[in-house]
Formats: structure tokens, sequence, C-alpha cells
């Protein structure tokens, strides 16, 4: 969210004549602060660079051999496949960066164009592979398959995004898979592991569950439902039924929180660049990509990202994304100025940005590790920001009382603080 640029002094003076409208200065263009960092985030100067050099210097199609020469005109054709070579070398060295992050391997990388595409990605196929593996059961077994003629079934939570929400719904209005919503818990905002499990079904394929939520913060149990679905995938093995394989929406917890794909344990994690000061850019891990996880293309083409993911690749955003994954530790917080916090103040740190809160009490007590009124899920299993009060109480504090108008409440993380 963005402080409104200033009116011009006609449209100021108009505003303050109309009844009930209160004429307000404009804050000075310093004291404008961009707070809206779930949204999405700037550029960092240095992505911003990587991304003009690639641009000027590797504008070459990646994607295209150039045969060596002596004349003029091969000499012109070698230096457009030096820029061609320093592009593939530019999204090679990106894909190794976005692997060390997540703790994968770079050739179980694919880049997309951002989390949507990720997310359709994974559910375009898991459904695939279900159809395709019990066409081959019905040719080849000598007894039926026990799901055999069922649509495959996806578990899910209510509080997914809307990029996995609408594509599962819009495949149960067609009558291609079956879903479960899973509520989420009341107490704490998480979905329970016991209840993802007591949700599968012979049918199951997918367990898709987001890592962070985009709207409370709440961390979900990612690590947990996986050895929970691993162990289950042992006992279906046993009964002749196929694995269920783990996805997780990591766009909101990269750049906020550490994320290794061996401790989630899953099999599919999306990641979106522009949520941690890169570009509007995607990827997909696949863990054993193409041998131990299937994938299937949604696109058909020249076969880029290994036909997984074909046409011409994006190199100035992938090398973007490529410098801001590399970047040190690269902070959540915007460059804020703040005082030291003192007895009855409180540094709020939040995905968003920081500031000094005067009046802490105004809110509820900094010490409290339940919910806050109006406060949905744990603050100590969630990531820190802005967060949207169900029923908000009118603070005391100026600030806090601007934040109540737009009907926004500040939380505090322990984990942060």
């Amino acid at each position: 969210m963005e402080a409104a640029g200033p009116r011009s002094r006609d449209a100021r003076g108009r505003a303050a004549n109309q009844p009930g409208s209160r004429a307000e200065k404009s804050p000075p263009e310093s004291r404008k602060v961009y707070m809206d960092y779930n949204a999405t985030t700037p550029l960092e100067p240095e992505v911003i660079q990587a991304m003009t050099e690639a641009m000027q210097e590797a504008w070459g199609n990646p994607s295209s051999p150039y045969p060596a020469g002596s004349s003029r005109r091969h000499t012109q054709i070698r230096d457009v496949g030096d820029r061609g070579r320093k592009a593939k070398e530019i999204i090679n060295a990106a894909r190794e960066n976005l692997a060390k992050m997540i703790g994968g391997r770079p050739q179980d990388m694919i880049f997309t164009s951002g989390g949507t595409e990720s997310n359709n990605l994974v559910i375009h196929s898991v459904v695939k592979h279900f159809h395709k593996i019990h066409a081959a059961v019905g040719d080849t077994a000598e007894r039926p398959s026990p799901v055999e003629g069922a649509l495959p079934h996806i578990v899910t939570c209510t509080v997914e995004h809307d990029s996995i929400r609408l594509p599962l719904e819009h495949l149960v209005e067609e009558q291609v898979a079956e879903v479960t919503f899973v509520p989420v818990s009341k107490v704490n905002g998480q979905v329970e592991a016991e209840d993802i499990l007591a949700a599968v079904r012979p049918t199951t394929c997918l367990v898709t569950i987001m890592l962070a939520n985009n709207e409370t913060g709440v961390i979900m149990p990612v690590p947990e439902i996986s050895r929970r679905v691993r162990a289950l995938n042992q006992q279906r093995a046993a009964g002749g039924l196929p694995g269920v394989l783990v996805h997780t929406d990591a766009a909101q917890a990269l750049g906020k929180r550490r994320v290794d794909v061996r401790d989630l344990g899953v099999d599919f994690l999306t990641v979106v660049g522009h949520k941690f000061y890169g570009p509007r850019i995607g990827a997909l891990y696949v863990r054993g990509l193409g041998e131990l996880t299937p994938l299937y293309p949604m696109l058909f083409g020249g076969g880029q990202e290994r036909n997984f993911r074909p046409g011409t690749e994006n190199t100035p955003m992938i090398a973007g994304l490529g410098k801001g994954l590399c970047l040190e530790c690269p902070s959540p917080l915007p460059r804020v100025p703040v005082t030291a916090p003192t007895r009855r103040s409180a540094v709020v740190t939040s995905s968003l940005g920081w500031m000094c809160l005067q009046d802490w009490d105004c809110l509820w007590p900094p010490a409290r590790d339940s919910p806050a009124p109006g406060v949905s899920g744990s603050l100590k299993k969630r990531l820190s920001w802005w967060q949207r009060s169900a029923r908000p109480t009118k603070p005391t504090c100026r600030l806090c009382a601007t934040t109540w108008r737009r009907g926004w409440r500040l939380s505090l993380v322990s984990e942060s603080i």
C-alpha cells in the first residue's frame, strides 16, 4: 500500500469544501513508504543492473547454435553466437543459484512465467499422470485396478492462493478431477496434518499445501505432512495403489525464512521471484525431474527447458532472478530509518516494513503468545507482516489509528523480534 500522490491546489480545495470532508496535508515525498511487500517487492539495484546488462550484452538466442567461420558474414554470426552462449551461461548460473537457495539440484529446476504457471503445471501434470498410469495398468493387469474408472483426487486446504484454488475448482466443474478442501484450524490458522491424511483416498494423486499463507502469514506444517504422506505411500504400494505426490507453493516464504526442499520433503515447490526483490518470473522445483517425479508440459514448441516448458528463454528476467537469489541474505525489510525501542514502544518487524510503534499496548501486550483480538492464527507459527483484522478495536496512537481506519492491524511475531 502506498500513500496517494499529492493533489493539485484546486483539487484539495474542492475536497475540503465537500460536506463531511477534511483537508489533509499530503506527506512529503521523502516520507512516503511502500508497505505491501506481500503483493510484490521493489527490484534491488543489483537486480536491475543484471537485467540491463543481459538486455545489452546477452540478447542472443540461448538455444541457437552458430558455426564458426572466417568470412565477414561468419564473423557476424560468431558474434551473435557468442551473445547466445553468454545468455545460456547466464541462464545456467541462475539455475544453479536457484537450486542452491532451496537445497535442490540445478537439473531439477525449470523456469516459468510465474507462480501461477508453476502451480497450474503441477496440477496439470499429476492429473495427466494419473490417467496415463491407470490406462497402462488397465491394458496389462490381469485383474482390474483398485481405482479403475475413478477420477483423480487432490487434497488441498481452504486458504490456498487463487492459482491453486481456481484451477482445482475448474477441474471439479469439468468433472476431470475430485478435490477435497480441508479447513484450517480456527485456533492457529494452520491446516492439521491429521486432517490432510484423513482426506486421502485410494484415488488421491496430489496433496498441495502452501508453505506460508499470503493473508495471515501462518506457516503450514508441510514437513510433517510430507513425512506422513511418505509413510502412507509405503502402505499404498503394498496394496497396489500409486503414491501421493506433495506440492507446496513457497511464494510467500522464500526470502523471509529458510526454505530447503530436503527438510520439507516435497516433490514440487513453486518459486516466485518478485516476492524477494527479483523480477516477475517464476520457477518450479521437481524432485528427480523426469525420473522420480512426473512432469507433463502444457505447451509444445522449440524444446526449451528440456521440453518441459518450451519457449525462447527470457534471459533478462532469468538474469534478474538469479541475481536476486545470490544477493547476500537480501533483507525482507525496506530501508526505513527507525528510532530505538523504549519501554513504551516496540520495533515491529514485518515482511512489509518495520517501524517504531508508540503506545504498543493500544493493540495488545507484546508478550502475549496467543492470537491477538481479531487476528487469525498463532503468533509463533507465522511470518511477520501486516494483517487484516477480523474484529478491529480502535487503537489510540496516531499510526495505529491510521491503519485501523483502513481495516489493517500490525502483528507481532516472536521469531522475528
